[in-house]
């Protein structure tokens, strides 16, 4: 579970979201007045964070909730890709899910 979800944290932190242009770019995705992106959004990231979860939990592992996940670790990296100015780097975004399934008590993390 440790290695996964390391791996998916820090495509959005390393991943083009979080250069200046994927910024002003998701921002713009984001900003319509709908909400109906930001829904997709969310819902693709819950489909991801579900199949890692699963994926986990099929290996015998225990995995923390999805809507933890969400609130501690994807969240952070979002907030800081749109609003802090400095953009996250890697080492950021590694050290996120390691605390969450570490205050899981996830072993491995």
């Amino acid at each position: 579970m440790a290695n996964a979800r390391a791996r998916w944290t820090e495509t959005p932190a390393g991943g083009p979201t979080a250069s200046g242009p994927g910024r002003a770019l998701l921002c713009e995705i984001l900003g319509t007045g709908s909400g109906e992106n930001a829904q997709l959004c969310s819902g693709k990231i819950r489909q991801q964070l579900d199949a890692i979860c699963l994926r986990a939990i099929e290996r015998g592992e225990t995995a923390p909730d999805t809507e933890v996940l969400l609130d501690r670790v994807t969240a952070p990296v979002v907030y800081r890709i749109l609003f802090a100015k400095q953009l996250p780097d890697v080492s950021y975004a590694r050290v996120l899910p390691k605390d969450v399934l570490r205050g899981a008590g996830v072993s491995g993390s």
